[in-house]
């Protein structure tokens, strides 16, 4: 994701290509998953017109909070938690989830659960790349529709690629 952002064209043309996608879609806010997330839900938001929500981990926001804890896997890292603050969607916002990779697929997973909590409904879930190896979109996909920009770019679980 790096060398995308040391990029300005080739940034501009995945902020292009999911503006182009969603544009016709009655988006009515874009989330971004902390952080990297935020990176490309924030131009995708200011583009459509539309607000940019962050949904974020826990303990990070000021004022009052909705969240929801998720399943990531097993061992150490296996339980994780997104916040969204009160208000910030609408009960019927139909909304873009946007994060920068789909590893697993766990935290989009649980942003679909944080949004369809407040009351508001899930268009999408997007992402720049996906890590191969790690049944990530399948996951995704039994929770949300899910569009990887880029959904080969060779890059696998263990790095290489």
């Amino acid at each position: 994701i790096t060398p995308v952002l040391q990029d300005p064209s080739a940034f501009k043309l995945i902020i292009d290509a999911f503006v182009a996608r969603y544009k016709d879609k009655n988006i009515t806010a874009v989330g971004g998953i902390e952080s990297r997330g935020f990176i490309f839900a924030s131009p995708v938001a200011l583009a459509l017109g539309v607000p940019f929500v962050a949904l974020r981990k826990p303990g990070k926001l000021a004022w009052g909070s909705v969240g929801v804890d998720f399943r990531i896997g097993s061992g150490v890292y296996s339980k994780g938690r997104l916040e969204v603050r009160e208000g910030a969607l609408k009960n019927g916002d139909n909304v873009l989830i946007i994060d920068d990779m789909i590893g697993t697929g766990a935290t989009l997973v649980g942003a679909c659960e944080l949004v369809r909590k407040v009351g508001a409904n899930v268009v999408e879930c997007a992402a720049t790349v996906e890590l191969e190896g790690l049944g990530g979109r399948e996951l995704t996909e039994q929770s949300s529709p899910c569009f990887v920009l880029l959904p080969n770019p060779g890059v696998t679980c263990d790095g290489s690629g």
